[in-house]
């Protein structure tokens, strides 16, 4: 859905700004335009009426809308957080309900994201702003405005990294005369080297993985039944019964 949004991003990159076209460029662009709506349409009708699933059906705006929203700045915070000190993963991920003092949270998150735009903006560094752009428009359909059952999850950064990494590519750029920009870069990849394999380590068996789930994640509940499982299919019933439990209870 956001592909098309990429690719004219990419386009304005390519071209500069303001855009100058020619008569036959700008009908190639309209029809391209027309063609790529159609296309989302096609893909709109099969995906939500051929191949419906009714219990996918979840309505935007609910009573819960405004607490998703700040959730979902907060949670765009700790992604940036992830993308520089990448630890603790699992693949069930908690996070608060936003009242009282985790307000702070997406104040804080909110007023940092307002700065750094500003910055990149100021800058008028066409790449900086190419990268920028791009984590925020890949990332927006996982943000979860359009309720998700799991609204954080490291996969909703697979597409939005590449827009990071765009932007560590562009300051790389000005900055790798400079020594300690290159030694850091060599010390940040051996980091990420590590921590990979690390991190290989839980995924051995599913008995490893949902026991660091459990361990990072305490109050999951996908994390407590599936620690749960574990214990269950080795007949330790009264082992698994407590994570039963408190899955059902969280």
């Amino acid at each position: 859905m956001v592909f098309p949004a990429l690719l004219g991003l990419v386009y304005l990159y390519e071209r500069g700004w303001p855009l100058a076209y020619t008569e036959s460029e700008r009908r190639w662009v309209l029809g391209y335009g027309v063609l790529v709506v159609c296309v989302l349409i096609f893909y709109a009708v099969v995906r939500f009426y051929v191949f419906k699933d009714p219990s996918e059906a979840r309505p935007v705006f609910t009573a819960d809308i405004w607490q998703r929203m700040l959730s979902g700045i907060s949670i765009a915070g700790y992604y940036g957080k992830l993308f520089l000190f990448p630890f603790p993963l699992t693949v069930a991920y908690t996070f608060p309900k936003i009242v009282g003092v985790e307000l702070f949270r997406p104040a804080l998150t909110l007023g940092l994201i307002v700065f750094l735009s500003c910055r990149i903006w100021a800058t008028r560094d066409a790449l900086l702003l190419l990268g920028w752009s791009w984590f925020w428009i890949s990332w927006l359909p996982t943000s979860n405005i359009y309720p998700l059952f799991n609204p954080i999850a490291e996969r909703f950064l697979y597409l939005p990294s590449i827009g990071v990494f765009i932007l560590l590519a562009a300051m790389f750029v000005r900055y790798r005369q400079m020594v300690f920009v290159r030694v850091a870069l060599a010390v940040i990849i051996l980091c990420c080297v590590a921590l990979t394999i690390h991190r290989n380590k839980d995924w051995e068996n599913h008995d490893k993985l949902w026991a660091r789930a459990y361990k990072v994640s305490p109050r999951s509940s996908e994390a407590l039944n599936n620690a749960g499982a574990s214990y269950l299919q080795k007949g330790k019933y009264s082992e698994a019964m407590p994570f039963f439990e408190k899955a059902v209870e969280y």
